[in-house]
């Protein structure tokens, strides 16, 4: 210390300029604190909201930038799902806005209402020119009906059904109204019965006798077969509920009477009588299903007896219910059913799977595999490939479909590759018998004629390359394949539909007719003149038997 003072001695490490950088943080942060005592904080933004719902008016602030859906909520104002917003709930708030809320309510009323029925219309021409009858009497029906007003702010605004129960369907007015006909009515033998919107006819003596059989509008035509002594018709008729369908059987003698009930039902495949007095049924069954087709075969084969009245006299098994794979391959073919066809004296039963035809002994029940089929390599969900099969009357013989080679072990990739070929009872052979028909040929073999042979009828493909879709010529051959040609359609006319031919129950070759469909008509070709006719015009036909 000097001269009174005190002296301060600074830290080895200080440095001047360091000190001057540390006031001027200091200085910048009194600075600082100053300017923020002075300014007061910026209030948020607030807007004016006024919302109308109903009767209620509310008003209140909002921040600014809200949603509709979000302001409403923050001034408390109540709301239902069912409500709408004008502006919608999801656009911003920016502005002094006025949200209309509208007041959304329901209210549900039920009530009985009448189903009026439909008229349907049959023209035919064998009713006289301008001449109408009733073929059966329409009925109303009844529905129970839920209906939903929807009303807004109490102003009524739509209506729509939300509720539909049948308590009774109602049934068609069907009339028949002549039409004019300018075909010469041809003489027939036996009886020829086809199916027309749901109704059975049946031709007698002359294509111009024509007789209502069957008018209540439900048959199906899965199922139609007449009896050896062409007295009953076997019918199916369709379902009721969650049946697919049901078989009936008829008088056609007496048929004013009301069809018989056989109580059975979902037949799709096959029924037919078997031959002798007795009223015998033979049939195979399905099991309704959700899933396509509808149904799920049973692969089975029954018996049913009943008298002229329809009662049960006995119920048989031939063959009992089977899986698909306990059918056979497990083929789509096999879910979807095997067919049958049943010899003239009814004891040689022939069934027809995807891959494989086989014979059963309807009395001893003994089965064994005759002809070895390959499979068609095209899976559908509404229709399966079955083999064509024709088995002549004396039993000795049967034609069949085939794809590839003869004996199915060789898969064949040519989609024209679909033949004909003859099995022979006696030797137990099969062959070979007419090439490339196409994959819905359709053997149909003759009855015998009084020269105790038969003839073939059968289709060929317009195209064979494409015989899954294409149309088909109708032929005819010897049963041993030789003499084939086609009968119809003429070179370079429109080919038909596939479908199952029927021969005239004739044994003379110059007088007997070969009948199928063509555009909805029914026509007959005698395969050894050439003549053929036309012998109805009203294009609603779907199939015919002959017998």
């Amino acid at each position: 210390m000097r001269g009174g003072g005190v002296l301060f001695r600074l830290p080895a490490k200080f440095r001047p300029e360091r000190a001057g950088a540390l006031l001027l943080r200091l200085g910048a942060a009194l600075i600082a604190l100053t300017m923020a005592g002075c300014f007061p904080a910026v209030p948020e933004e607030t807007i004016r909201l006024r919302v109308e719902r109903g009767e209620r008016l509310v008003e209140g602030r909002v921040p600014s930038g809200l949603t509709v859906r979000e302001a409403v909520r923050a001034i408390g104002v109540p709301t239902e799902p069912e409500d709408e917003f004008e502006p919608g709930l999801n656009r911003l708030v920016n502005e002094d806005t006025t949200v209309h809320i509208t007041i959304i309510r329901s209210e549900e009323t039920t009530a009985d209402e009448t189903i009026p029925f439909e008229s349907q219309i049959i023209r035919s021409e064998a009713v006289a020119e301008g001449e109408t009858y009733i073929l059966q009497y329409g009925r109303n029906g009844a529905a129970r009906v839920t209906k939903r007003k929807i009303y807004a702010d109490d102003v009524f605004r739509s209506e729509s059904v939300v509720g539909r129960v049948i308590l009774e369907a109602s049934a068609p007015e069907i009339l028949m109204v002549g039409v004019k006909s300018d075909l010469a009515p041809i003489r027939i033998p036996g009886k020829l019965i086809y199916l027309s919107n749901g109704n059975l006819w049946m031709m007698t003596e002359t294509t111009g006798t024509r007789i209502p059989l069957y008018t209540g509008g439900d048959a199906d035509g899965r199922i139609l077969d007449l009896s050896e002594n062409g007295r009953r018709l076997l019918f199916s008729r369709e379902g009721r509920g969650e049946e697919i369908n049901s078989l009936w059987m008829m008088d056609v003698e007496n048929w004013t009477n009301e069809p018989i009930s056989l109580r059975i039902e979902n037949v799709v495949h096959f029924a037919e009588w078997l031959p002798g007095e007795n009223l015998r049924v033979l049939y195979s069954t399905v099991t309704p299903t959700e899933e396509a087709p509808g149904w799920r075969a049973n692969n089975d084969l029954q018996l049913r007896t009943v008298s002229d009245t329809g009662m049960i006299l006995a119920d048989d098994v031939a063959v009992p219910a089977q899986e698909a794979d306990a059918a056979g391959s497990g083929l789509a073919a096999d879910r979807w059913g095997t067919t049958y066809e049943v010899s003239a004296d009814g004891r040689l039963v022939i069934a027809v799977h995807g891959d494989r035809i086989d014979r059963i002994d309807r009395l001893s029940g003994e089965s064994a595999a005759l002809i070895r089929v390959q499979p068609y390599g095209v899976s559908r969900s509404d229709w399966a490939w079955l083999p064509g099969v024709s088995l002549s009357d004396d039993g000795a013989t049967l034609v069949f479909t085939y794809q590839g080679d003869i004996g199915g072990a060789r898969r064949t990739f040519d989609p024209s590759d679909f033949n004909l070929g003859r099995y022979d009872f006696e030797t137990g052979a099969a062959g070979p018998l007419i090439s490339r028909t196409g994959l819905f040929s359709g053997p149909a073999i003759s009855p015998r004629f009084s020269d105790q042979t038969y003839s073939l009828a059968y289709l060929t493909a317009v195209n064979p390359l494409q015989s899954e879709t294409s149309r088909y010529r109708i032929a005819v051959a010897d049963l041993d394949g030789t003499n084939a040609r086609v009968v119809y359609p003429s070179e370079g006319a429109i080919g038909v539909e596939p479908q199952r031919l029927a021969w005239a129950p004739s044994d003379n070759r110059s007088e007997t007719w070969l009948a199928f469909l063509h555009d909805g008509n029914i026509w007959l070709v005698n395969p050894f003149t050439g003549i053929y006719n036309q012998i109805t015009i009203d294009r609603t036909i779907d199939k015919i038997i002959w017998e």
